[in-house]
């Protein structure tokens, strides 16, 4: 008797929109994967953005622009520079980014700017 190896086929054939995703991420199409990874960019913003407040804020913060930033917009404004060059620095694509990265720096600059205005006593226990 002839001993045959026998496989299970499956019963279900791949589609065709299956069939030609497979062959574009095959290929290195970038656009057959776009979708599927939007929620990936958003994870990456997120913490490129964090990355970028935390290290502009504390190591790259020094005594000399904390001072500078209590006694003179243009302290804020250096400061400010400092975030958003940081973050540029994480962020790619940054001409992508660019639109986002002057909304963080005006949102910075503004936020730092109200800070130093508004006396200790008047901002609320949360305020940052």
């Amino acid at each position: 008797m002839h001993d045959k190896k026998r496989y299970i086929e499956p019963n279900i054939a791949p589609s065709r929109v299956a069939g030609a995703f497979l062959r574009h991420v095959e290929h290195g199409n970038p656009q057959s994967t776009a979708h599927l990874n939007h929620g990936t960019d958003r994870m990456n913003l997120a913490a490129a953005l964090l990355l970028g407040h935390l290290l502009a804020d504390f190591p790259l913060q020094t005594t000399w622009i904390y001072q500078y930033k209590t006694k003179s917009w243009k302290g804020i404004l250096i400061h400010t520079a400092i975030h958003v060059l940081v973050t540029a620095c994480l962020v790619k694509p940054l001409l992508q980014a660019l639109p986002l990265l002057i909304l963080l720096g005006i949102l910075h600059f503004l936020t730092d700017y109200t800070k130093v205005r508004i006396p200790a006593r008047q901002q609320s226990p949360g305020f940052l």
